[in-house]
């Protein structure tokens, strides 16, 4: 868990875990490859945002790039958390392009719920840019959204009625790269990139369930706010209310429970894909070896 400076709030980095739908949701893909990192290595956390996976790879020593677009977030989060100690972040307002024109390379680099926000034409381009940043034997993590889920077939009608109704679109939503499973993979691949591991998480019971839930409430507060009847602030206060409130987390985790007894006929269902990529050479020169 990372805590903020005060103590009154944990957050699970995304490299262990994730708490949502009421459930802390807990995997292995991702640690072993942190953990055998020497101390000092380099990392690059993309689309770092809150810093939580920062601050995780701080507290074991690894010499940690972040990178946001926006800076004053940047300032805000970084404000949130204890560094004494530790290796401080390069903390940088950023592009990846703008890191790849540089000569560093990195040991590891992560980029969690972040691919999704580009547009389809700038999917490509950013895989090369992250291929080219890896050490020879560096993997790559990433975690997306799987386009059959619930959740991500009502984000799809959620943006379909924004460009619709010529809404501005709020900074982050609803995702705009969308992708089967097996279309992230054949993007990776066309990219450069093996697999070296691969698992989902959040089943589809949970998934609908929380659709079915909270779309028609999220829907008709966003109505009002298109009419200035509340402010954003007040729709996501009120949301965030009702999933606390109403969510039903006894029955959360009966479902959980369900999708994961079924998780071998339901997987390409599940939420989201936890992918773990090494540039094709250095498997190759890995095997070799």
């Amino acid at each position: 868990m990372n805590f903020d400076r005060t103590g009154k709030s944990a957050v699970l980095a995304k490299l262990e875990g994730c708490f949502t739908r009421g459930i802390e949701y807990r995997w292995n893909v991702f640690r072993p490859y942190v953990d055998r990192l020497a101390e000092g290595s380099s990392v690059l956390d993309m689309g770092c945002g809150s810093l939580v996976e920062t601050h995780y790879l701080a507290q074991r020593k690894l010499r940690v790039t972040g990178i946001d677009l926006e800076a004053q977030r940047l300032e805000e989060y970084e404000r949130r958390y204890d560094w004494s100690g530790l290796p401080k972040p390069a903390l940088r307002a950023a592009s990846l392009s703008d890191i790849a024109k540089e000569s560093s390379r990195f040991d590891l680099i992560i980029t969690f719920d972040t691919l999704e926000h580009l547009p389809p034409e700038l999917l490509q381009p950013t895989l090369s840019d992250l291929r080219t940043l890896l050490n020879p034997g560096a993997v790559l993590m990433i975690t997306v959204p799987n386009k059959l889920s619930t959740f991500e077939l009502y984000q799809m009608a959620v943006l379909k009625l924004i460009r619709l109704t010529g809404r501005k679109m709020e900074a982050g939503v609803p995702h705009l790269t969308v992708k089967t499973s097996k279309e992230w993979k054949q993007s990776f691949e066309s990219a450069g990139f093996d697999i070296t591991a691969w698992d989902m998480a959040i089943g589809p019971l949970m998934n609908t369930w929380y659709v079915m839930t909270t779309a028609p409430l999220a829907l008709g507060l966003q109505g009002l706010e298109a009419l200035r009847l509340v402010s954003r602030g007040t729709r996501h206060k009120l949301v965030k209310n009702f999933n606390e409130v109403v969510l039903f987390p006894g029955w959360l985790k009966l479902l959980n429970s369900i999708d994961e007894a079924c998780r071998s006929k339901l997987s390409r269902f599940f939420a989201w894909n936890l992918v773990v990529l090494q540039a094709k050479e250095c498997v190759s020169q890995n095997a070799v070896a």
